[in-house]
C-alpha cells in the first residue's frame, strides 16, 4: 500500500474480522447467466444419461443427474466448474478491484473455480471447521464465495469464525471424513452464518476458520468458490508451497469408498 493511502472501511472491517460481504458487487444478471448455463448442461446430461427428472426445475435436473455414488456425479462436478459463465467470474474486474482493495497487490488464482451443490438431504457432506489449506500459497490469500441463490441459516450457507485469520496456519487433520478439520480448541467465538443474495460476494481471508451451515430448506444450495494468493507474497520452497502436495478431498473419499 502506498504511503499516505487511506484504508477503506471495507479494508478495516476485513482486517478486523477476516472477512466481508461485498453487497451487490456483481450484476445479478451474471449470476442468472451462470444458472442458465448450469440448467442447460444438466438438461443435456439428463437426456444423455437416460435419467428422468421429476421436472424441468434446476433442482429436479440436478437430482436426476447427480445420483450419489455414481461416476456421473463426479463427471458433472468436474465439468460444471468449467462452464464459461463460471470461469468468467474469477476474472471479473469488480472482484479483481476488491482483491486489491483488501491487500492482494497482484492476484493469482491457481485453481479453476469450483461449484458446490449442497443437497439438504446429504448432511454427511457438510464441511467441518477448517481453513482453506489446499489453496494457501502465501501469507496473503483470499477465498471468494459467490452465492448463486439466496443463502442464510435456513437455505444453507457458510459460517465463519471471526478473527481466526490472526492465528495463521494451524495444525490440521486430513482424512476422508474430516477433510482438513482444525481442532475446536482454536475457536473462541461463535460462527457467523452468512446471509447473502445473488450479486453479493463474500471475501474471506483463507486462514479464517469456516464450515458449512446446514440447509433446512428443500432447495439445493449452489455457490461458486475461487481462491487467490498475492503473487508478490509467494516464496518458492516456503511452508506454504508444501501445501500443494496435500491429497484432494474427492480422492480421499473415493479411496475410502473403494476400501469399504
Amino acid at each position: 500500500m502506498g504511503v499516505g493511502r487511506k484504508i477503506s472501511n471495507r479494508r478495516a472491517e476485513y482486517d478486523e474480522l477476516g472477512f466481508i460481504v461485498a453487497r451487490s458487487l456483481l450484476d445479478p444478471a451474471l449470476i442468472e447467466h451462470c444458472l442458465d448455463e448450469l440448467r442447460t448442461f444438466m438438461r443435456d446430461q439428463a437426456a444423455k444419461m437416460g435419467r428422468v427428472a421429476a421436472g424441468d426445475h434446476l433442482d429436479d435436473l440436478i437430482r436426476g443427474v447427480m445420483v450419489p455414488g455414481t461416476p456421473e456425479r463426479s463427471f458433472v462436478y468436474d465439468s460444471a466448474r468449467c462452464l464459461a459463465s463460471i470461469r468468467h467470474l474469477e476474472a471479473r474486474a469488480e472482484i479483481q478491484s476488491m482483491l486489491r482493495e483488501l491487500g492482494i497487490e497482484l492476484p493469482v488464482c491457481f485453481e479453476i473455480p469450483s461449484v458446490r451443490f449442497d443437497f439438504p438431504e446429504e448432511s454427511e457432506f457438510l464441511t467441518k471447521a477448517h481453513q482453506d489449506v489446499r489453496s494457501i500459497r502465501s501469507g496473503r490469500c483470499i477465498t471468494i464465495w459467490i452465492p448463486l441463490r439466496r443463502v442464510d441459516a435456513h437455505h444453507g450457507t457458510v459460517s465463519l469464525y471471526p478473527k481466526t485469520h490472526r492465528l495463521g496456519l494451524l495444525e490440521f487433520s486430513v482424512g476422508s471424513e474430516e477433510n482438513l478439520k482444525v481442532d475446536d480448541a482454536y475457536i473462541e467465538h461463535e460462527a457467523v452464518p452468512i446471509e447473502a443474495d445473488p450479486g453479493d460476494v463474500v471475501f474471506m481471508n483463507s486462514f479464517v476458520i469456516h464450515k458449512s451451515h446446514p440447509n433446512s430448506s428443500n432447495r439445493i444450495k449452489l455457490n461458486v468458490q475461487a481462491f487467490y494468493n498475492d503473487a508478490l507474497a509467494m516464496t518458492m520452497g516456503d511452508e506454504f508451497q508444501a501445501l500443494a502436495a496435500l491429497p484432494d478431498f474427492k480422492d480421499l473419499r473415493s479411496r475410502e469408498e473403494q476400501r469399504l
